[in-house]
């Protein structure tokens, strides 16, 4: 169907008289369990699935629009105070409306794709419904001499490092640090101690580059385009036009590369704006053999956005994925399967995720144009040189208005999935003055797995929006998560503006166009009246059932960080100062502040250094909090009831750049991975980049590592590390470099090569420069379709 098609029936829709919305009854089978817990509601469905963190346009086998989307209804834990929570009983308060998450089912699978198809269509009919009433809420004026116009307010461990080739022990290089043991996770830089693997996106181009390391000589550099490969994977109808690396492993005798292709409609190309309407997003794993034949071992294929992946202790690794279908008014019946069912499977045998394989939630989806999934893919690799599809499990969510979740935690034995809450404002038949009480909160989704096989497990909802995976810790039977909670108050006001609308058709007419009067227009909207920020530290069972919970600190504050060592927690709030509250969780009933460090900036990433000693990470800042720099702190938390900073070192930005258009930055604020941090090696640093403009404005954008080294009691500058390549342009990559070490020696590695420098001196050795440069391609303006 193309666009005029779509135009036409959307012409020919008749818009209905007005709204029935459909009663919503969950149906609650059981009450709580004899484990004493706090006040909790019913878990009725599966909750919303973490998404990618980037919506960018096209998704699936034909879809257009795309909105990210999560479920409504869960087990809600509500926190009790700080105060209540350094009371010896722990709170044994019950809901009577609470559901098992586990023993009551809460999802079920599919028999059909029609089934998905009849949900599609309701979901889709009410959307129609509702839309077409929503446009008419605006209650018309009269003309008056007094314009009284109001302004609508818009709603803002202990851990370890992966096993050398992803099993058994660890060589005399650097390796991705892992949130869990044995839990690998990816990343754009990874090496066998031998050759470093780096993956780079220059425009329409994606690659690997495998390079040659040896005592800092630096050889023998081989790119595989990635683009190339992926040309066949998208089907003869589509037109390849964008493939992105995410990430990579190096595991066994295998480098697993992870990335995103998206190709173009042939049949959608619209002469007018002259771009493809329909598009379709995959994600993709390709397997190469380490040896020097470097062969494409197999390419696997999933539907929809990459939003994470993992690889588990028992060799499986677990891809997911967002994806969205098409607007329903494009998809062509039930019959028209690929429309609206995601497909996965290696390249040469793609099929759509079999009807068993399908969950939906036992309430109706919320009104909407599109369905989105969460796919979790799982795929064996216990086979030398070979991945093969274990499992594969796709979740409907059941509220089609709002956004994935896009942080992931995973465990040995579970995955965590949490999506952020997004309150829907009432404004069908609310009258001025009405008041609504809003608390963010975060949907969490216990995903059990056990060698490739994925079980939807337990679902609950908490208080309060994540910041990371780090917010995040299983641990001795329980589950623990750190919040920030925003509480709003909001009246529904009486708002007018001007409506010109009607003033275009004086056009040419002079003398009644300067006598045109305005309508007033009324229309309602809500009035921020309170606001109030805190923080939270939840402890939940392993069926999500809250367990203990304290809050009530870092008011007005975000959380920045949080490192869990085993029964206690380390966690970083920011808003002028950093407090870092140093938490005690050896009673799960009743969590309690043991220690309160306040300094200027904060961490955006802590890590145990070593026993009694935590390294944080982060923006340095005034004492108006306005960010002046990065900062790495040494912390003594060797006693949590009185943790002390032993050292700093502060990187002033103003020491470096001293007029307003020169900048400076470190991507390792946002981007964790970015750090070296090698206890072993004694050794710590951090990137940062500088454009800096000369008088002439001509500006130099350089890359930079800076590196460490903690001796009796101090940080220790050794050097700094910066990239120089033969190259005529230069590419801004500063969020894809990375340091690792192999042997005595380390590595900068930018997306315009790789330098390497002696360990103890940071004195440069040797350089390889990659050759690629951005290329971008647009649409063919001659294409006739």
């Amino acid at each position: 169907m193309n666009d005029k098609e779509v135009r036409k029936m959307l012409e020919n829709e008749q818009i209905p008289k007005e709204l029935e919305p459909e009663n919503i009854k969950l149906m609650l089978d059981q009450k709580a369990p004899a484990l004493k817990r706090k006040k909790i509601t019913a878990v009725s469905r599966f909750v919303a699935i973490a998404a990618a963190c980037a919506i960018v346009s096209g998704t699936a086998v034909h879809f257009a629009s795309k909105k990210r989307n999560s479920f409504t209804e869960d087990t809600t834990v509500t926190p009790t105070t700080a105060a209540e929570n350094t009371a010896a009983e722990p709170n044994q308060n019950v809901s009577d409306d609470f559901t098992n998450p586990i023993k009551a089912p809460y999802m079920s699978s599919i028999k059909d794709y029609s089934d998905i198809y009849s949900l599609f269509s309701d979901s889709a009919e009410r959307y129609k419904k509702e839309y077409y009433k929503s446009r008419n809420r605006v209650i018309s004026g009269v003309n008056d001499d007094e314009a009284d116009l109001s302004t609508t307010i818009e709603n803002e461990d202990q851990a370890f490092t992966e096993p050398a080739g992803g099993k058994g022990g660890g060589g005399d290089y650097s390796t991705t640090f892992n949130q869990e043991e044995n839990v690998l996770e990816a990343d754009i830089v990874k090496t066998d101690g031998e050759r470093i693997y780096s993956i780079g996106n220059y425009g329409i181009n994606s690659v690997l580059h495998i390079t040659d390391a040896d005592d800092g000589e630096l050889s023998n550099l081989y790119t595989i385009n990635l683009s190339d490969e992926m040309n066949s994977l998208l089907g003869d109808g589509y037109i390849h036009k964008q493939t992105y690396t995410r990430e990579m492993y190096i595991y066994d005798d295998m480098a697993l590369v992870i990335g995103t292709t998206i190709g173009q409609d042939k049949s959608s190309y619209n002469e007018e704006y002259m771009w493809y309407l329909n598009s379709k997003t995959v994600t993709f794993v390709a397997a190469y053999s380490l040896d020097d034949s470097h062969e494409c071992l197999g390419i696997y294929y999933q539907d929809g956005y990459f939003n994470d992946v993992r690889i588990s202790p028992d060799g499986y690794m677990y891809l997911i994925t967002n994806h969205n279908t098409y607007n329903y008014i494009s998809v062509d019946g039930a019959e028209d399967v690929e429309s609206y069912i995601p497909s996965y499977g290696m390249s040469t045998d793609i099929k759509c995720i079999e009807p068993e394989n399908i969950y939906v939630p036992k309430t109706e989806l919320s009104p909407g144009r599109t369905i989105a999934y969460s796919v979790i893919g799982s795929l064996d690799l216990n086979v030398s040189k070979k991945m093969a599809p274990a499992s594969i499990k796709a979740l409907v969510h059941n509220d089609n208005n709002y956004g994935y979740g896009t942080q992931i935690y995973c465990a040995p034995n579970n995955l965590y999935m949490v999506s952020s809450d997004y309150y829907r404002l009432p404004y069908e038949n609310v009258e001025y003055g009405h008041v609504e009480v809003n608390t963010n909160s975060s949907h969490i989704t216990r995903i059990a797995i056990n060698k490739g096989e994925i079980t939807p497990a337990a679902s609950a909802k908490v208080e309060g929006i994540v910041n990371d995976q780090f917010s995040m810790s299983e641990y001795d039977g329980y589950f623990r998560i750190a919040t920030s909670r925003n509480t709003s108050t909001m009246e529904y006001t009486k708002g007018e503006y001007y409506d010109y609308s009607d003033y275009y058709e004086y056009e040419g007419n002079a003398d009644e166009a300067d006598e045109f009067i305005p309508k007033r227009v009324e229309y309602g909207y809500y009035d921020y009246k309170d606001n109030k920020m805190d923080n939270v530290l939840y402890v939940l069972d392993l069926e999500l059932n809250e367990i203990g919970s304290i809050d009530d600190f870092g008011v007005d504050e975000y959380v920045r960080s949080v490192s869990f060592s085993g029964d206690k927690a380390y966690i970083t709030t920011f808003r002028q100062t950093d407090p870092l509250y140093a938490i005690d969780l050896s009673d799960p009933a009743s969590p309690a502040i043991l220690s309160e460090f306040k300094m200027n900036g904060y961490s955006s990433y802590l890590q145990q250094w070593s026993d009694g000693l935590l390294l944080g990470f982060g923006p340095d800042a005034d004492d108006e909090g306005g960010v002046i720099g990065v900062k790495l702190t040494m912390f003594d938390n060797s006693d949590s009831n009185d943790i002390k900073a032993i050292d700093s070192y502060s990187m002033i930005w103003s020491d470096y750049i001293n007029d307003d258009f020169s900048y400076m930055t470190s991507y390792a604020v946002w981007d964790r991975k970015a750090l070296l941090i090698d206890p072993k090696k004694n050794i710590i640093a951090f990137p940062y980049t500088a454009n800096i403009y000369d008088e002439d404005y001509s500006s130099e954008y350089t890359e930079y590592y800076k590196f460490f080294s903690y001796k009796d009691g101090k940080l220790v500058e050794t050097g700094t590390l910066s990239g120089d390549y033969d190259k005529d342009e230069v590419n801004y990559t500063g969020s894809n470099i990375r340091a690792i070490y192999i042997g005595d020696y380390v590595y900068m590695i930018t997306g315009d090569g790789i330098t390497s420098a002696d360990m103890e001196t940071i004195t440069p050795q040797d350089s390889i420069t990659f050759e690629e440069t951005y290329e971008y391609e647009y649409p063919d303006e001659d294409y006739e379709g």
